[in-house]
């Protein structure tokens, strides 16, 4: 790959973190309590080992690091945002929080139990997909699980922020059949799929995709 076909992709994804820059306050108080995913990350752990570790990958302000540490798991949380880092070190002090881009975990191999991709993998372009795929399943240990939740559609998009519409927002949108076989080649075997609707005017009009993983 040519180094500047990647730095072109690497900016695509740093319109989202910039703005999450901007908006982590606003996005810390819509969603830092909010339990409409709760049942799909309860399914995601009833599949991990008791205390296993956890890497909460785009962690945002940490409140799913917490519900993590809460139920017994150990858990720490990577995103490149400073601002929501500033922020889930304030909310969740018990846990460690780094500034790291999930292309390149800077984790040895099978460091982790399980692995959480809650509303982040779709700021990476579509080009380093499987990359990061791959790279998620070298983080995981045999069996390892990880949990996916992404934006149903077709193609890339650089739209207005919902918090902000001054401010965009990068997304890779995902159809169904695409992610399966993307998790198929990146060494992954689907154990369960869900779907909602989203639940207010600060989500995306899209259908929320969840996918539950097992290392191969």
């Amino acid at each position: 790959m040519k180094a500047g076909k990647f730095k072109k992709q690497i900016d695509k994804s740093l319109i989202a973190v910039k703005t999450y820059d901007k908006i982590a306050q606003a996005y810390t108080k819509e969603f830092f309590e909010d339990k409409v995913d709760i049942k799909y990350l309860d399914k995601f752990l009833s599949l991990l080992p008791k205390g296993a570790k956890i890497i909460d990958v785009g962690c945002g302000p940490g409140n799913f690091t917490k519900y993590f540490l809460k139920n017994g798991f150990s858990a720490e949380g990577i995103d490149l945002s400073t601002e929501m880092l500033k922020i889930a070190r304030k909310m969740v002090p018990n846990a460690t929080f780094k500034k790291m881009d999930m292309r390149k975990l800077k984790y040895p191999s099978e460091s982790f139990g399980g692995l959480c991709a809650a509303y982040s993998l779709y700021h990476v372009p579509s080009t380093q997909t499987l990359t990061v795929l791959k790279e998620f399943n070298r983080a995981l240990k045999p069996n390892g699980i990880m949990i996916l939740m992404l934006q149903k559609g077709k193609g890339e998009d650089i739209i207005p922020e919902p918090f902000d519409p001054k401010r965009k927002m990068f997304f890779k949108y995902f159809q169904e059949k695409e992610i399966k076989d993307l998790l198929k080649k990146s060494g992954f075997k689907i154990v369960y799929g869900g779907k909602r609707k989203p639940r207010s005017s600060l989500e995306l009009k899209r259908i929320k995709l969840f996918f539950i993983a097992r290392k191969q």
